[in-house]
C-alpha cells in the first residue's frame, strides 16, 4: 500500500497548518478517521436533498480497454459536482446559532458553487472567495445562487488564507473544502452508491485535489469490500508543489478542480491509510481525457473530472482489475476553455492543418492556393493575409485548414510545394 505521508513531501504548509486554529468554529475534529457509520449518517441526512448520481456501463469504453469500464456520473448533480455532498452534510450540522452567523469559504470553483447552493436553500448566509482567474461558469453561478463573491489571490491558497482571516475576524462559520471530517463524510456517500449499485467492483479510479473526495469515498470502499483496489489520479502542476519544486505562478492548469497545492492533514492520513496508488498525469493526458469523454461518451466534463480515465488511457491500472469504477466528478468546465481543448486535440491529431506561404502581391495567387486545397478536399477555415513582410512587393498569407488527418494534409502540402508554392507548416 502506498505510503502517501511519505510520498508528498511538505505535506502540510503553513497555510494548512493555520486552517487547523484559525477560529474555535473552524477547527477540525481530532480523533479518529472517519468511519463506515460517518458516512451512512451523512447519507441519510443528504439523500432527502440530494439527488442520486447515475452510475452507468459503457460499452464503448469497456471495448476500448479491454475491461467493464463504468462510470459514476458525479457531474450530473444540480451543482455539477460531487461537492454539494460535503457541503450539505456539513451545512445540515450546524447549530442555529452558526446558521445565523453566516458561513464562508475559499474555493476555485465546485466547493463554493455547491455551498452557495444549498445554503441559499437553507436560509444561511455565504461568503465565498475565490482566485482572480476562476472559471466564469463558476462565478457566475455563485453569484446567481446569492452569495457574496470576492474574487482575490491569485491562487487557491492565496484565496483561502484571505477567507480564514474574512472568517475570523467577522465570526462566520468556515466551511473547509476537503479538510474536514463531515465534508470527507459527505464525499463519501458517492463510494455508499457505487458498492450498491456496482458490487462486483474491483478496482475505483478517482481524482485527487485536496483529498475529500478520495478520502471519502476509499473509506466506504474498504470497509464494505476491503480487496476494492483505489486508485487516485493527481494534476503534474498540483502534484510539483506538494513536492517541494513550484513551477512558475503564470502557468495554468485545465484541471482548477484538482489545482490544490497541498493535502490536508486529515485527508492525509486517511488517503495514507486506504489508497493503493496514486499517480500523476500532464495535462496533455488531461485534455485527451476530457476529449475521449465528449467524443465517446457525449459527455462535457471538466479537467479535474475526466482525468480518472486517464490510468486506463495509459494502461496504468493493474490488468489484473476487470471491473473498474471511474468517478467522473465534475463538469463544470467554462466553454471557451472547451473551445480550445477541442481545438488543440484537432491540431494535435493532425485534423487542422495550419501553414503559411510568402509570394508575390499579384491577382490570382490565392486562387491558386485555394483550388489545390479543394482538389484535395481541404476545407479552408481562415485565411490571413500580412502586406508587411521583409521582401517589398510579397505578402504573407497565413492559412487554417480542415483535414481529415495528418496524411491528408501532408499531401495538401505536397501538390502546394510541387507546383512552385513553397510552404511552411505551423
Amino acid at each position: 500500500m502506498v505510503k502517501i505521508l511519505d510520498q508528498l513531501a511538505q505535506f502540510v504548509t503553513e497555510k494548512a497548518t493555520s486552517l487547523k486554529f484559525s477560529t474555535q468554529k473552524a477547527a477540525f475534529p481530532e480523533g479518529d478517521i472517519i468511519t463506515l457509520a460517518d458516512i451512512q449518517n451523512a447519507k441519510r441526512l443528504i439523500s432527502e436533498h440530494i439527488i442520486r448520481s447515475p452510475l452507468s456501463y459503457s460499452p464503448i469504453l469497456s471495448e476500448k480497454f479491454g475491461r467493464d469500464v463504468y462510470l459514476k456520473w458525479e457531474n450530473k448533480l444540480r451543482s455539477g459536482a460531487f461537492k454539494e455532498r460535503g457541503a450539505l452534510n456539513f451545512l445540515l450540522n450546524l447549530t442555529e446559532e452558526e446558521r445565523k452567523a453566516g458561513v464562508c469559504a475559499a474555493s476555485a470553483g465546485n466547493h463554493a458553487r455547491a455551498l452557495s447552493l444549498h445554503a441559499s436553500r437553507l436560509g444561511v448566509v455565504c461568503t465565498i472567495f475565490m482566485p482572480k482567474n476562476a472559471p466564469l461558469i463558476k462565478i457566475q453561478a455563485c453569484e446567481k445562487n446569492g452569495a457574496i463573491v470576492r474574487l482575490e489571490g491569485e491562487t487557491f491558497d492565496e484565496s483561502l488564507a484571505l477567507a480564514l482571516a474574512h472568517a475570523k475576524e467577522n465570526n462566520l462559520v468556515f466551511v473547509h473544502p476537503f479538510n474536514h471530517k463531515l465534508i470527507m463524510a459527505g464525499q463519501g456517500t458517492c463510494g455508499l452508491e457505487i458498492l450498491e449499485d456496482c458490487p462486483e467492483v474491483d478496482a475505483i479510479i478517482v481524482p485527487i485535489g485536496g483529498g475529500g473526495l478520495m478520502s471519502g469515498v476509499a473509506t466506504a470502499a474498504k470497509s464494505i469490500k476491503p480487496d476494492c483496489f483505489i486508485m487516485g489520479v493527481k494534476s503534474e502542476w498540483a502534484y510539483s508543489y506538494q513536492i517541494g519544486k513550484p513551477k512558475p505562478a503564470y502557468e495554468a492548469t485545465i484541471a482548477d478542480g484538482i489545482a490544490v497545492k497541498s493535502i490536508g492533514d486529515l485527508t492525509g492520513k486517511v488517503i495514507d491509510k486506504n489508497v493503493d496508488s496514486i499517480i500523476t498525469v500532464k495535462e496533455s493526458e488531461i485534455r485527451k481525457a476530457v476529449i475521449q469523454l465528449l467524443e465517446l461518451e457525449k459527455a462535457v466534463v471538466e479537467g479535474g473530472g475526466g482525468v480518472g480515465l486517464c490510468p486506463l488511457m495509459s494502461g496504468k491500472l493493474p490488468d489484473k482489475y476487470k471491473k473498474v469504477v471511474v468517478v467522473i466528478s465534475g463538469g463544470n468546465i467554462d466553454m471557451n476553455l472547451l473551445s480550445s481543448v477541442i481545438q488543440t486535440d484537432l491540431v494535435e491529431r493532425g485534423r487542422i492543418l495550419r501553414f503559411s506561404i510568402n509570394v508575390p502581391d499579384r491577382p490570382g495567387l490565392l486562387n491558386k492556393v485555394t483550388a489545390v486545397i479543394a482538389k484535395r478536399s481541404g476545407n479552408v477555415i481562415d485565411v490571413a493575409h500580412d502586406r508587411f513582410p521583409c521582401n517589398p512587393g510579397a505578402v504573407d498569407i497565413a492559412f487554417v485548414v480542415e483535414v481529415r488527418d495528418e496524411n491528408h494534409g501532408a499531401e495538401i502540402l505536397k501538390e502546394l510545394n510541387d507546383s512552385g508554392i513553397h510552404t511552411i507548416k505551423k
